[in-house]
C-alpha cells in the first residue's frame, strides 16, 4: 500500500512531507512508436512561456483527476489490459492531491505478467505554487499545457502553471514493456494526455 507523494520537491513538498502520508487505498525485433495521444491545448489556456493570470482559489484535485480519463489514456497503449484498482486523496494546505492506482495485466511468450501497486496516475495541485517557487522550468518545456508546462525526468512529472498555481501530473501508467520497453516516454506521453484532460475540466478563464 503506498501513500500519495510529491514527486517533485520544492518549497511546499517540503512544507508537507510529513502530512501527505495519505489515505489508505480504498479499493474503490524493432520497438514501436508511442500511441498518438493527442493534447490539445484546453479551453481558457494559454500557450506556454504566456504570462500568468490573477491569482484563483485553486481547485480540489479530485475534481480534475477523473477515472474515466485515466482509463482513456491507458486505452491507448496496446498489449496490456489496465483498469483502476485503488483510489487515495489527501489534503494538506498548500497541497491538495489525489491519485488512481492502475493495474496492468499482459501477456508476452506465453507468460502472463500483472503489475499492480505503485502504478499511480496522481494530480497534486499547489496553491499559488508559483509564487513560493514550485514552478521553476528546469525540464523539457511541454506546449499548450497551461500557462506554461515543463517535464520532470528526475520525477516523471509534468509540472504546470495554471495562474499562480501549480500542478504535478504523474501517470505511472502499466504498459506492456515488450510492447513499450522505454518506460520513461511512455510515462512522458501518457502524463501529457492526462494533463490535457485535467485542464479540460477547469472553467473557462481559470
Amino acid at each position: 500500500m503506498r501513500p500519495i507523494t510529491i514527486r517533485r520537491p520544492g518549497a511546499a513538498a517540503a512544507a508537507m512531507a510529513a502530512g501527505l502520508l495519505a489515505a489508505a487505498l480504498a479499493g474503490c525485433g524493432g520497438s514501436p512508436g508511442l500511441p498518438g495521444i493527442s493534447s490539445p491545448v484546453p479551453a481558457g489556456g494559454a500557450a506556454a512561456g504566456g504570462t500568468a493570470g490573477p491569482a484563483s482559489p485553486a481547485p480540489a484535485a479530485c475534481s480534475l483527476l477523473r477515472p474515466a480519463d485515466v482509463l482513456t489514456v491507458a486505452a491507448a497503449f496496446r498489449g496490456a489490459t489496465i483498469t483502476v484498482d485503488g483510489h487515495t486523496r489527501s489534503s494538506q494546505p498548500p497541497l491538495n492531491a489525489c491519485g488512481f492506482n492502475q493495474k496492468g495485466v499482459s501477456s508476452s511468450g506465453g507468460m502472463t505478467t500483472t503489475l499492480s501497486g505503485d502504478q499511480w496516475a496522481q494530480l497534486t495541485v499547489i496553491a499559488d505554487g508559483n509564487d513560493i517557487g514550485d514552478y521553476s522550468p528546469d525540464g523539457p518545456a511541454i506546449h499548450g499545457l497551461g500557462h506554461g508546462a515543463y517535464w520532470d525526468p528526475g520525477s516523471d512529472t509534468i509540472v504546470i502553471l495554471v495562474g499562480r498555481n501549480v500542478f504535478q501530473v504523474v501517470d505511472d501508467v502499466p504498459v506492456n514493456i515488450s510492447v513499450y520497453p522505454n518506460l520513461d516516454a511512455a510515462r512522458e506521453q501518457a502524463a501529457t494526455a492526462l494533463a490535457a484532460k485535467i485542464l479540460s475540466h477547469l472553467p473557462p478563464g481559470a
